[in-house]
């Protein structure tokens, strides 16, 4: 993968974000996973839940708005993008793993990470 960054013209310094942000998002999915998530669409509701969270919008209204068709919204994102969805993820991640939801609803009110930051 790292080939692959660095043949799209991306310098170290964001290659290395970005492979962090793959482990990081790695260490939530499995959080989920543990927590009763198996689904490809419970990923995905609970993805949507943490992009609403700071940016307002669903992953895939994010996508529409910065005009990508097939291409990955995280290879697309500014530095402060990448470090409010990292931040989500994140959070997510510590809460899930205190409150051990264990179920699709479940994560997705303890997920509420802004609310919990209060």
């Amino acid at each position: 993968m790292i080939d692959l960054y660095r043949a799209k013209g991306y310098d170290e310094k964001w290659i290395a974000k970005r492979i962090k942000g793959i482990q990081d998002r790695k260490g939530l999915t499995d959080v989920w996973k543990a927590g009763g998530i198996t689904e490809a669409k419970e990923y995905a509701i609970l993805t949507n839940e943490i992009y609403k969270e700071w940016s307002g919008m669903t992953a895939k209204e994010y996508k529409s708005f910065k005009g990508l068709r097939k291409e990955s919204l995280r290879d697309n994102m500014t530095d402060i993008e990448v470090a409010l969805a990292d931040l989500g993820e994140i959070a997510t991640r510590e809460i899930a793993k205190k409150k051990k939801p264990k179920s699709l609803s479940e994560n997705i009110y303890s997920k509420t990470w802004w609310q919990n930051c209060r």
